[in-house]
């Protein structure tokens, strides 16, 4: 079985979505969605 290689673009996607979470879960499940955006923006690094 060939395996796929993951295009940049849905790995940015993972972990914008896998830092989300994390942020909610940390803050004690519920937060604004601003706050969550600007905790991701701050977080991950985000290509061009």
């Amino acid at each position: 079985m060939v395996e796929k290689e993951i295009s940049r673009s849905r790995a940015l996607a993972a972990k914008v979505i896998f830092a989300a979470l994390k942020t909610i879960k940390e803050s004690g499940g519920q937060l604004p969605a601003q706050d969550v955006l600007e905790k991701v923006q701050k977080n991950v690094e985000l290509d061009d």
